[in-house]
C-alpha cells in the first residue's frame, strides 16, 4: 500500500494513528499508513500503543481501503415528484439516522454517507419506485476514519 494518496488534512484529530512499523499488519493498516504520511510539523497526535496488539490481533486495526463516500441528498428531494413520497422518505430517513438533527446533517452534506448508508437509502427509494442512481449531491473516493 502506498501512503502517498492519504491526505493528512482529512484525518480527524480524534482518530488514533499507529507508529508500530514492526506489527505484521502495518502494511495493510490505515492507522500505520496515516502515521507514515504525517507531516513533520505534526509533533503530537493520539496514538495506538504497541501493546494493543495481543496474540497477533489488534482491536484498533482498520484496513487501509478506499471507499466511495457520498454527501448530501438535497438533489434527491428536489427531483422527487410525489409530495407523499417525499414526506414518507424523510420520516424513514429521520428514523434511520436517529434524530432530525442528524438527518439534516446528512441531508445538507455535513457528514459523509458510508457505502452501507448509501445502499440503505437506495433500497428505501426502490420501495417508492425511485431510481437510486446518482441521488447524492457529491461523491468522493477516500478513506473512512472510524
Amino acid at each position: 500500500m502506498m501512503n502517498g494518496d492519504i491526505d493528512f488534512n482529512k484525518v480527524p484529530n480524534w482518530w488514533a494513528i499507529c507508529p508500530d512499523g514492526q506489527c505484521k499488519m502495518a502494511d495493510s493498516c490505515l492507522r500505520h499508513q496515516v502515521f507514515l504520511c504525517a507531516p513533520h510539523q505534526v509533533t503530537r497526535w493520539l496514538c495506538v500503543l504497541p501493546h494493543a496488539l495481543e496474540d497477533g490481533k489488534c482491536a484498533y486495526f482498520q484496513k487501509a481501503e478506499r471507499l466511495m463516500l457520498a454527501r448530501g441528498f438535497k438533489k434527491m428531494f428536489s427531483e422527487m415528484k410525489s409530495r407523499d413520497a417525499r414526506h414518507d422518505i424523510r420520516i424513514a430517513l429521520t428514523d434511520y439516522f436517529g434524530s432530525k438533527g442528524t438527518y439534516y446533517r446528512y441531508k445538507d452534506g455535513e457528514r459523509w454517507l458510508s457505502p452501507e448508508q448509501q445502499q440503505w437509502i437506495v433500497n428505501l427509494l426502490a420501495q417508492y419506485h425511485i431510481d437510486g442512481e446518482g441521488v447524492f449531491d457529491e461523491y468522493e473516493e477516500t478513506y473512512l476514519f472510524k
